[in-house]
């Protein structure tokens, strides 16, 4: 596995999937780490992890807070906010970590087949335990929309 090729991919991919979809402006802030991110503190941010497995296996992990998601959730359903409900913010978050993990594989490689998992909710209690598991290494993206950042993390297992 190549990693700057990997990194470069799901750039890409993430730009792509936010700026197309969700018509975000985005930025990556490469030059601080998870730690002094905010999105542990915001006290309704949602993750979303998804499996994969291929010749190198993981997983795609995704944090947005509450908030920039139902603005998401708006933009990808054509409602207004007073009509999305549960159901839309989880299924918006779980189509964007699908989009972002499909996408990565055929910027990545499109001549190597991945096999990806269905996304799953992280329930909040469980998000600090999810991001820090010390079993697999990882790649991180801090991405700024301009109101809130959105958090992904690439975990390859050891």
């Amino acid at each position: 596995m190549m990693i700057q090729e990997l990194k470069k991919a799901i750039i890409t991919s993430i730009s792509d999937v936010l700026e197309t979809m969700f018509f975000m402006v985005i930025e990556f802030d490469e030059s601080e780490t998870v730690e002094k991110s905010k999105i542990f503190d915001i006290q309704k941010a949602y993750g979303c992890f998804l499996k994969f497995r291929g010749p190198f296996s993981g997983k795609f992990i995704i944090f947005i807070p509450e908030d920039l998601l139902v603005e998401m959730a708006m933009d990808f359903m054509g409602e207004e906010s007073e009509n999305i409900t549960w159901q839309h913010t989880e299924g918006t978050i779980k189509e964007v970590i699908n989009m972002v993990a499909g996408n990565t594989f055929g910027h990545y490689d499109d001549t190597i087949e991945f096999n990806i998992g269905i996304p799953e909710l992280i329930k909040k209690e469980d998000i600090k335990d999810v991001y820090n598991s010390d079993r697999e290494e990882g790649l991180f993206f801090r991405v700024n929309t301009g109101k809130r950042e959105i958090v992904l993390k690439i975990a390859i297992d050891k």
